[in-house]
């Protein structure tokens, strides 16, 4: 088992993040307990789990870096029983733990909510091009640039009476150019 100094979570060997040298919550190094391993810890008497929870939670407020504002054992259960009760996780929210047995099913999950937010909020998406030119008779983004070489014609048939030297775009819809 590995505990965070600062925030006081647990982390068991099952855990689908366990190899993680740093807190997923706070990015604090982990500190590993060498004296309790998950097997050890699942044979304890519930008594005795709630005994040992207190014991690392003395020991992270011994040290300097523990941030009580951090603690989430009161203020969010769920969360604080995340990483090594699964049991107690799945009692108070009713879903699988993240082990890494459950690993691809939480994958999955994160997956679909993600594309079921993208869905739900694609219709507030403002999908419109930015800064895109419009014609300044009628409107219209149905534009054309006048190319170099159309210019170029121009000025060669009219010299400087070809209208096209100085403009840059050509409405499709209209026929204005600018």
């Amino acid at each position: 088992m590995k505990y965070c100094l600062r925030c006081g979570k647990i982390y068991a060997e099952s855990y689908d993040e366990y190899e993680r040298e740093t807190c997923t919550f706070e990015g604090f190094p982990l500190i590993e307990d060498p004296d309790m391993t998950e097997e050890k810890f699942l044979q304890l008497s519930e008594k005795e789990k709630d005994a040992y929870e207190l014991h690392i939670l003395d020991l992270c407020r011994q040290s300097e870096f523990f941030d009580e504002r951090d603690y989430e054992r009161e203020t969010s259960p769920d969360d604080y029983y995340f990483t090594y009760r699964f049991d107690k996780y799945e009692q108070i929210t009713g879903e699988k733990a993240r082990t890494k047995e459950n690993e691809l099913y939480h994958k999955m999950r994160l997956k679909n909510k993600s594309i079921e937010e993208n869905r739900r909020y694609a219709h507030t998406i403002d999908t419109t091009p930015k800064n895109v030119p419009k014609c300044p008779t009628c409107q219209s983004t149905n534009l054309k640039k006048i190319s170099a070489s159309s210019k170029v014609i121009n000025t060669a048939l009219f010299g400087l009476f070809g209208s096209k030297r100085h403009k840059t775009f050509h409405c499709n819809n209209c026929g204005y150019e600018w």
